[in-house]
């Protein structure tokens, strides 16, 4: 399956909410991950790259096979299951060698009282957390490194409607505390209308439509974003 024809993702501004939407965006992280990668851009994913490395060089350089993938993703979630949430938040800062122990530790915890995860919680794993807790956990992870963009893909899809507002709300605030640009990949474009500050439409592996989220909602100016948001139109009523 091509995800976009053009190999390069689209453009995100500074400080700004980019929304990628699309028939289908499976596959697009791991195609972001690796433009950003092929241009010398340091990316966190998860221990799941690290995984892939190993058993490829167990493998001799083989190709992963699909399954093999899908044995390696319960292989991550069980080993993340193992994991406290203090070490889940520790991992990338680890990873990119950002400090000693004690630094590490105090960032864990400011990064926590950012997301509104309260200390205690720290020494729970993931399976002793609720989902919206978990999700606090996977956005702390995320800012711990101090990047510039975060790629957001259905961040709270998964979540009932009123952990799933609280979720959307602390990554706005989030934004505009530590400068973030995000690239939110989404189908809810009811919830992209109020979070996105411009919306990029693909299909079939093209961009049919650019723009601020505003003018398209308005006078969108393609027939598949028309047809996008007449659903979301007749899902409202």
């Amino acid at each position: 399956m091509r995800i976009l024809n053009d190999l390069t993702p689209p453009r995100i501004y500074q400080q700004n909410i980019t929304n990628l939407t699309r028939e289908n965006v499976v596959g697009f992280k791991p195609h972001f991950i690796s433009y950003a990668k092929q241009h010398n851009q340091p990316v966190m994913a998860s221990a799941y790259d690290e995984i892939k490395k190993v058993l490829g060089m167990l493998r001799q350089g083989e190709p992963i096979s699909e399954q093999s993938r899908v044995e390696l993703n319960r292989v991550r979630r069980f080993l993340e299951q193992q994991l406290a949430a203090a070490e889940l938040i520790e991992e990338p800062l680890r990873a990119f060698r950002l400090g000693g122990r004690a630094q590490r530790h105090a960032r864990v915890l400011e990064v926590a009282d950012q997301v509104a995860l309260p200390s205690a919680l720290l020494r729970r794993r993931p399976g002793e957390l609720s989902g919206g807790q978990c999700q606090r956990v996977a956005i702390a992870r995320a800012v711990g490194p101090q990047p510039d963009l975060l790629v957001c893909d259905e961040p709270a899809s998964s979540l009932d409607v009123s952990v799933q507002a609280q979720v959307l709300r602390l990554l706005v605030e989030l934004q505009g505390e530590l400068g973030l640009s995000y690239l939110f990949i989404s189908h809810d474009l009811a919830v992209v209308r109020h979070l996105a500050d411009r919306l990029v439409v693909l299909f079939r592996g093209d961009v049919v439509e650019r723009g601020d989220t505003g003018r398209l909602y308005s006078r969108p100016g393609h027939d598949y974003t028309r047809r996008l948001l007449s659903a979301v139109h007749l899902g409202d009523e």
